[in-house]
């Protein structure tokens, strides 16, 4: 269960079959933030209500990162994207990990890596529901918090608000998916190794797109649907396919997916081992199911970067 845990916590590549040709530790400490890029700062206020003053109209979210590529265009608005850790992770790490910097100096889009609540164990969380990953029951509503912080990136004067995005690993997958189904605005939600929610006839909002990356020997939060980490204390999430069916159905297909193509995100594995699953009404809901792969996913920067071809696509 430990090795488990730390799959779910950080996707290290050691939980996959190795890419030889790369180190490892290349995935996780080398991606670094450009040295020119700008991180918003909060908002600096004076006098006597200073801390109770809200963020002013047109300002990114507080931790927001700028690249150079979109600093250089001020005048233009770009894509944002909401970056959100697995379970016991941190928003900085994960950034880093999944080479989030290179990728938005490259693509031209603004981004944010919050951090979740930390629980009894000092572990960070997201509350996305009864079965990921709230285990100590406390009272927070992240939906509330990361909605917050998606409204004002979509009314920054910085910020295309057709293009807002949100992209998460395993539990931050999950929270991906409930924002996607609660929080107005968001084009398109990518979460890799986590689950949908477990109504989703209560959703109110649907997606433009809707990607969920997930391996077809996942243990840690099971492609069939089952309990996070064997956990049999928390209700059971649904399985990836049931999750993609619910969007589809949410726009009003009822068709059965396909496979429309395949895809090698993993170099440690047969050659175009991930088949893309679509429906034939809903075409930007896809499964890429991949053959043969547990918990940690995307650790090469050529997967990384066919993931967000798919989700901004």
């Amino acid at each position: 269960m430990r090795g488990a845990l730390a799959c779910f916590v950080v996707a290290l590549p050691s939980c996959a079959t190795p890419d030889v040709s790369t180190p490892a530790s290349a995935f996780i400490d080398s991606a670094a933030a450009p040295p020119a890029e700008v991180k918003v700062a909060a908002p600096t206020h004076t006098g006597a209500n200073a801390e109770s003053r809200p963020t002013p109209s047109g300002e990114l979210p507080e931790g927001s990162v700028v690249p150079t590529s979109v600093a250089a265009r001020s005048s233009e608005r770009a894509p944002f994207l909401l970056v959100l850790h697995g379970y016991g992770g941190r928003g900085a790490s994960f950034a880093r990990h999944f080479q989030i910097s290179r990728l938005a100096e490259k693509r031209g889009f603004i981004y944010l890596a919050p951090d979740g609540e930390p629980d009894a164990n000092g572990s960070r969380f997201w509350n996305a529901g009864p079965a990921c990953c709230n285990f100590d029951g406390r009272d927070v509503d992240h939906v509330q918090r990361l909605g917050a912080l998606l409204e004002q990136a979509r009314t920054s004067t910085r910020v295309d608000p057709s293009r807002v995005y949100v992209l998460g690993y395993s539990n931050g997958g999950f929270m991906a998916h409930r924002l996607g189904c609660d929080v107005a605005g968001i084009r398109g939600i990518l979460s890799v190794a986590g689950a949908g929610v477990s109504d989703a006839s209560t959703c109110t909002h649907t997606p433009e797109i809707v990607i969920e990356v997930h391996g077809d020997a996942d243990v840690t939060v099971p492609f069939d649907g089952g309990h996070v980490l064997s956990r049999k204390d928390v209700p059971a999430h649904p399985g990836a396919l049931a999750t993609v069916i619910d969007w589809a159905k949410q726009k009003g297909c009822t068709a059965a997916p396909r496979v429309t193509g395949t895809l090698d995100l993993e170099a440690g594995l047969p050659e175009s081992e991930t088949e893309r699953l679509n429906f034939s009404c809903a075409e930007n809901v896809t499964l890429l199911k991949v053959r043969g792969a547990g918990h940690s996913l995307a650790t090469s920067s050529p997967a990384i970067d066919a993931l967000m071809d798919e989700l901004m696509r």
